[in-house]
């Protein structure tokens, strides 16, 4: 029996909460300190805002949109693509090194990681993967998407459950490689929603 967790798991995520919960302290912390060092260039109200201001901002709309698909597998009204160029001016800022999309998915450790909205974007690249059907999964996109650790996903393939192609050194981070048709179907056994036979 594996061990209770209080890490986010994607599956049992709610996307309005946790999008709201990020929107809200990327506005904390830009009152807390760009903003106040900016003033009165740039200025904001200090007074609360409400969750139905937040909630009509590009911002939360985007982030909403890709953890719906992440979660449920609500197909986005725009490209998945589109939707993550609109988040991509948060990774930028003119002290520490810019990153882009693929800098910040090669910091998620499905194992480690406790930033809901981060994984959430890492489940909705794995899970746009496998709906165009174009590009292998790891074993570490499949942990995320499925809301388990790595070893749970390699133990799958080594009990046959899941077929994998094995690519680097066994153990090393990434190293199973798994079709999206398997995956998808992988996905579908565990009641992952979104994925049909």
């Amino acid at each position: 029996m594996a061990r209770p967790t209080s890490k986010p798991r994607v599956p049992t995520l709610d996307p309005e909460h946790e999008s709201l919960t990020f929107v809200r302290g990327l506005l904390a912390q830009l009152r807390a300190g760009l903003l106040k060092q900016l003033a009165p260039v740039a200025t904001i109200s200090p007074d609360p805002v409400p969750d139905d201001q937040i909630q009509r901002t590009p911002l939360y709309r985007a982030v909403l949109r890709v953890a719906k698909y992440a979660v449920h597998g609500t197909p986005p009204a725009r490209p998945l693509a589109s939707l993550l160029a609109t988040l991509e001016p948060i990774l930028h800022s003119p002290l520490p090194p810019p990153r882009d999309l693929a800098a910040l998915l090669a910091t998620i450790n499905p194992d480690e990681e406790t930033h809901a909205i981060k994984l959430l974007i890492a489940a909705a690249v794995a899970r746009n993967q496998i709906t165009e059907n174009t590009t292998p999964v790891t074993s570490s996109q499949l942990a995320i998407l499925a809301g388990i650790t790595r070893r749970h996903v390699g133990a799958a393939i080594r009990a046959g459950q899941l077929r994998a192609e094995s690519q680097g050194r066994p153990g090393t981070d990434g190293a199973a490689l798994v079709r999206p048709s398997e995956a998808q179907r992988w996905l579908n056994t565990r009641g992952i929603a979104g994925y049909t036979p």
